[in-house]
């Protein structure tokens, strides 16, 4: 079942978000009390997939705006399923309902990326339906 986080859910989402960010080779700093501020306060969104009471899998999404065309978005910014749940369609079913919830928010686009060379989350992308799209220019980005 693909569904909103609830409360008291933040502890087991953070875990998965600190394993994702492991595999790609990097630290998490996220903990459970700053992601429960983000649900909260709007800033983030997520899914969660649940197979027989237990979180397998979530999807965090954030607003985007394309101001120059008016147009509204989410982005997914993770997508994460634990490895001995990968294979069995809930990937894909996050992605489904994360286009659900941008279609239900009135949402012109919604948005994934990948690392370089992640191809089978690439094949998963293309297969839910996304495009992939040129990457123009260059991003930056300043510590405050």
């Amino acid at each position: 079942m693909i569904r909103h986080i609830r409360v008291g859910e933040a502890e087991a989402v953070a875990r998965m978000s600190h394993a994702l960010a492991a595999h790609h080779g990097d630290e998490a700093a996220l903990e459970a009390g700053r992601l429960a501020e983000l649900v909260a306060s709007g800033w983030l969104q997520v899914l969660v997939a649940e197979r027989s009471g237990i979180l397998v899998g979530y999807a965090s999404l954030v607003r985007t705006v394309k101001t120059h065309m008016g147009d509204c978005g989410l982005h997914l910014d993770n997508l994460y399923v634990r490895s001995r749940s990968r294979g069995q369609g809930i990937g894909t079913a996050l992605l489904t309902a994360a286009r659900k919830e941008a279609k239900r928010q009135g949402c012109a686009q919604l948005s994934i990326g990948t690392a370089p060379g992640n191809d089978a989350a690439a094949r998963l992308y293309l297969a839910a339906g996304f495009a992939e799209r040129p990457h123009k220019g260059r991003a930056f980005a300043v510590a405050l």
